[in-house]
């Protein structure tokens, strides 16, 4: 079993590929954790008088931002991807670079609830369109 294991982490260190999407995947997982558990900590902490506000506008940044950032990373994988491999990670890497700057705005702008909840959104809009290049690339 774990000389099993051992090998099979060889053959995917070998892989340049597969590799470095691991290496991307995991620091991603990482920042997505982080925002996971910091995020509503933070707001709720910041505007305890907008929890209720809060807790719906966060759900919408998740599942409206994600799911138009998920499919806009498939077509823009599914466009670009064939002519070119090396597009899939770097559609990773520009919108999680697009999206750092927006989730540090969320959290540094500490005096209008709503503006932060926007740069959440944009954060969420432009960060998860990493989910249909990376499985591509794997």
């Amino acid at each position: 079993m774990l000389t099993t294991l051992k090998n099979g982490l060889k053959d995917l260190w070998k892989n340049p590929v597969t590799r470095y999407s691991s290496i991307g995947a995991s620091f991603r997982f990482v920042a997505m954790f982080a925002c996971d558990y910091f995020l509503p900590a933070f707001f709720l902490m910041m505007y305890p008088q907008k929890k209720a506000q809060f807790g719906v506008l966060y759900c919408l940044c998740v599942a409206v931002g994600g799911l138009i950032s998920s499919i806009s990373g498939g077509i823009l994988a599914d466009k670009f991807g064939p002519k070119n491999p090396k597009a899939y990670s770097r559609i990773c890497m520009i919108g999680s670079a697009l999206a750092a700057p927006c989730f540090a705005a969320s959290v540094l702008i500490t005096n209008n609830f709503n503006l932060a909840m926007l740069f959440t959104f944009l954060k969420y809009l432009l960060g998860e369109c990493f989910w249909s290049p990376n499985i591509t690339m794997i």
